[in-house]
């Protein structure tokens, strides 16, 4: 169990399977623990349930049940742990479960249509994302969705982005000796994004087309991917799936996502890809790991950065007078420069946000 020092100031305004307020804050606070999955001690609340004296509200959309429910306990239990962590004293966390029939965009709008909330986590998926951003459209909505389409002037898609990864890789094939890439792209909506992260770069660094060229496919066997690759004249190969054998390329540099070699890096050995490792990462998989029994993901570390910003910012910004909400109505205080376990970031408008990430190289 944490010390009283750290004590858990998340939401009791909480609600987790349904927006009824039928049970008593403690009871809620209960739910939390359940969800969070680990003690915490319960700070003094109200008699409507918020957390006493508690002057913003950060409102988190998480997927608590159904298919996903897994994923959502995962990245709430980041969210507690960054709470846990965090001075800050003057903020609410409310959890509302996405999934639950009793929540739907409707019921949650009405319910919070009066509701000044200083930011938004969540939700995870890009198609709740844009829905979620057209209800609140005053309230910056910090996404765990990668998807830049979410992007506007208040919805930041904070996943780690193909387009950071492609922007990275980029650099490093600028800076290197190499003489032209040769990219493998799947079939379907995720090689479509890549691929116009790709041709979206080209331009943006005015690269002629036949710098890189273009392999589709739906499905192409390893001895054909080993061949096309082995026989081009481009000193680079980019491919998002282990679809041939490195030790077979004939020294071409091998360039592919972060999350590729997560799955398995065994098969990936020399191969490049952009990721950006921290000390505060190390700490945080620890923490985590001590805590949950399991080690974190890259969306849960996300979510862990995203807490951590929200609250420094609140902190940097809060008077003793009066909330976040009233002080910089016009003024969202969270954009600028931030650092955390994946490397230094900013948020941005429109941009949503945007990772300096570092080229590492597959060693086992």
């Amino acid at each position: 169990m944490y010390d009283s020092t750290k004590t858990l100031l998340i939401t009791l305004a909480l609600i987790l399977t349904s927006c009824s307020t039928d049970k008593k804050p403690r009871e809620s606070l209960s739910s939390l623990l359940k969800y969070a999955s680990f003690e915490a001690e319960v700070p003094e609340v109200s008699e409507d349930g918020f957390a006493k004296y508690a002057k913003n509200k950060i409102l988190v959309l998480l997927p608590l049940s159904g298919n996903n429910e897994i994923l959502g306990r995962d990245i709430l239990n980041a969210v507690t742990l960054a709470v846990t962590e965090s001075e800050n004293k003057n903020t609410d966390f409310w959890i509302v479960d996405t999934e639950d029939p009793k929540n739907s965009k409707i019921k949650l709008y009405d319910r919070f249509k009066n509701t000044e909330f200083t930011a938004i986590i969540g939700p995870v998926f890009y198609g709740e994302a844009r829905q979620f951003g057209s209800l609140f459209p005053k309230v910056p909505i910090f996404t765990l969705s990668n998807n830049p389409k979410v992007n506007n002037d208040h919805v930041f898609s904070c996943g780690i982005s193909p387009r950071d990864e492609i922007r990275s890789i980029f650099s490093f094939v600028r800076s290197s000796s190499i003489d032209g890439m040769l990219a493998f792209i799947p079939n379907g909506s995720v090689g479509d994004q890549i691929l116009s992260c790709i041709k979206q770069e080209m331009k943006r660094r005015n690269m002629s087309k036949e710098e890189v060229e273009f392999v589709r496919y739906d499905r192409i066997s390893r001895q054909n991917a080993t061949e096309l690759a082995r026989n081009s004249e481009k000193s680079a190969i980019f491919a998002m799936e282990p679809i041939f054998d490195l030790k077979e390329l004939n020294g071409k540099q091998v360039i592919t996502l972060c999350s590729a070699v997560q799955i398995d890096p065994t098969l990936w050995k020399g191969a490049v890809y952009a990721f950006t490792k921290s000390k505060a990462m190390t700490e945080f998989s620890e923490n985590y790991r001590a805590k949950f029994k399991k080690s974190p993901q890259m969306i849960e570390t996300v979510a862990y950065d995203i807490t951590n910003a929200l609250l420094d910012s609140i902190n940097f910004h809060e008077s003793e007078e009066e909330p976040v909400n009233e002080k910089d109505k016009n003024k969202n205080i969270f954009l600028g420069r931030h650092s955390g376990c994946l490397g230094d970031y900013v948020l941005r408008k429109n941009s949503g946000c945007i990772r300096k990430l570092k080229i590492n190289f597959v060693t086992d």
